[in-house]
């Protein structure tokens, strides 16, 4: 083979692979990219959620804590990509860093909401008020009707009971008020929050015996 064409062929397979190379990349950032895009909306969910269940005072507290950490956060994801400082994986570092913050952050603030995961994407379809939302709960677990709470209930919430027919009504099952339900026994805390479009719905229970 001469070595004028075995050159030619070397430069190309260097320049494809080089170019395959710059794809990938830009599809990891592409992608890296739209990671961080998601984790920020799923926080600006749950930071809505958390405003709405605060009074003045809280707001503003909880909104210059939140503009203290953006701060933080922007400028530790340029400190992570400057480890790649002028590559084309910089990008990648920096979005992935967003993320990771941001879930962090994400899950900070569900404490606030007794929430321990992101549903609210599953969300059911909830009801005008956490107050008819907490009835019609009420009336699809005094019927075993799952199917029925599923539409104003998650599945935290649709995991604790039992909801298996042959278990009978408990005895002296009655809703006190809008959040507890009572029974001879021990009564359930209804934990409340709103859905993706405004609508509440039972996020959690809490059972407590006599």
């Amino acid at each position: 083979m001469p070595i004028i064409f075995r050159f030619l062929c070397a430069a190309i397979f260097i320049g494809t692979a080089a170019n395959l190379f710059a794809q990938n990349q830009q599809e990891m950032n592409r992608e890296a990219g739209e990671e961080a895009q998601q984790a920020d909306k799923q926080l600006n969910r749950v930071y809505a959620m958390v405003l709405d269940g605060l009074d003045a005072e809280g707001i503003a507290l909880l909104k210059k804590s939140q503009r203290a950490w953006l701060a933080y956060r922007d400028a530790e994801a340029a400190f992570a990509a400057d480890e790649m400082r002028g590559g084309s994986a910089a990008p990648m570092l920096y979005s992935e860093t967003v993320a990771t913050l941001t879930k962090e952050r994400t899950a900070r603030l569900r404490q606030y909401l007794g929430q321990e995961s992101d549903d609210t994407d599953e969300a059911p379809e909830g009801a005008e008020t956490a107050k008819l939302a907490g009835e019609k709960f009420y009336k699809a677990y005094a019927k075993h009707d799952r199917d029925a709470a599923e539409k104003v209930a998650g599945r935290a919430a649709l995991d604790a009971v039992n909801w298996d027919p042959s278990a009978g009504k408990p005895e002296g099952l009655d809703l006190i008020d809008p959040s507890h339900i009572y029974y001879v026994g021990g009564s359930i805390e209804m934990k409340f929050q709103k859905n993706a479009q405004g609508r509440w719905y039972v996020s959690a229970l809490e059972m407590t015996a006599d």
